[in-house]
């Protein structure tokens, strides 16, 4: 399965160890668009940048909502541009190989992932929005909204892709060849994805216990799916979707994403979130362990060995 997709390329540690330094420095090689933006509004209209610090919100800088969402997220496709070819020639692995154990890319996986995904969201917003519709408010942005979807599907894709294809792919792979197992390469990853996002305004927002329990929640279910499907496919279509949805469809106070979304929320029950997310999650998995005919879910703490690569 993907895991063992390690074995057929280096497995050295020191290559791990480059790709984490070119995942980082690809990183902030990504944030110099939107310095240099920051920087030069700054000097013209006097913005202070520890105002952008604070919520992340890119018109306290003076730009518009699709600026600062241009300027923060495009960049992002240099990073899962480099990651993918890091992968290739570092490991020594196929194109193919670095994203999935089957003979080439599912693309109904990913597309089932992403359906299915948003299916659940918007049921659930359903379901609040029945409870408090007084929380809820419709604004069409016209052209700015239409602008706003149009840089969301082109650059989320690839966004997601990269967190993905570290955490879930090389990571994980890494993990798993280090253990020898699925299961803590599985846990590790999803508290290491977790933590990725500790700075993000959610965090303050609605406290550290909870937006944690739904970024490492978020990346065990994740991780559970690579593990169980062979691929990143799936993981690559529930990220996408799940922060297109967040961008362009429902947003609220505290997000990271600040967007001309179609609604806005001025009220989130956090237990309601929480327990939305999970029952969520579980129903993902339950129905596409039965559409897909994957392994019992034991496979998951079954060893990872070399020879049965």
């Amino acid at each position: 399965m993907y895991l063992k997709q390690a074995y057929k390329g280096y497995t050295d540690f020191w290559r791990y160890l480059i790709i984490l330094l070119l995942v980082f420095v690809l990183n902030i090689i990504s944030s110099i668009p939107f310095s240099i933006a920051a920087a030069a509004k700054a000097l013209i209209n006097g913005s202070n940048i520890q105002d952008f610090a604070a919520n992340m919100d890119p018109t306290t800088l003076g730009f518009t909502e699709n600026q600062g969402l241009l300027l923060l997220i495009t960049p992002l496709a240099l990073v899962f541009i480099g990651l993918t070819m890091g992968m290739k020639y570092i490991h020594g692995v196929s194109w193919r190989q670095v994203y999935t154990s089957a003979s080439r890319f599912r693309w109904k996986n990913f597309f089932f992932a992403v359906v299915f995904w948003l299916l659940l969201l918007v049921a659930f917003e359903y379901i609040y929005f029945i409870k408090h519709p007084e929380s809820y408010s419709f604004h069409f942005a016209g052209n700015q909204f239409w602008i706003m979807l149009i840089i969301s599907l082109l650059s989320f894709p690839l966004q997601a892709s990269w967190e993905e294809l570290y955490f879930r792919g090389n990571l994980m792979q890494g993990i798993g060849v280090l253990t020898g197992t699925r299961y803590i390469p599985l846990i590790l990853t999803s508290v290491l994805f977790g933590l990725m996002h500790i700075l993000n305004p959610e965090v303050d927002e609605f406290g550290t216990g909870i937006a944690m329990a739904q970024y490492m929640g978020f990346g065990l279910l994740l991780g559970i799916t690579v593990v169980m499907d062979g691929g990143l496919e799936m993981a690559f279509g529930m990220h996408t979707i799940n922060n297109i949805y967040a961008a362009c469809f429902v947003s609220y106070k505290g997000s990271v994403l600040h967007t001309p979304s179609l609604f806005s929320s001025s009220d989130v029950d956090l237990k309601f979130m929480t327990i939305s997310f999970y029952l969520g999650a579980a129903l993902f998995l339950v129905v596409t362990k039965y559409v897909f005919k994957w392994e019992s879910f034991t496979w998951i703490f079954k060893p990872l060995r070399r020879s049965e690569a």
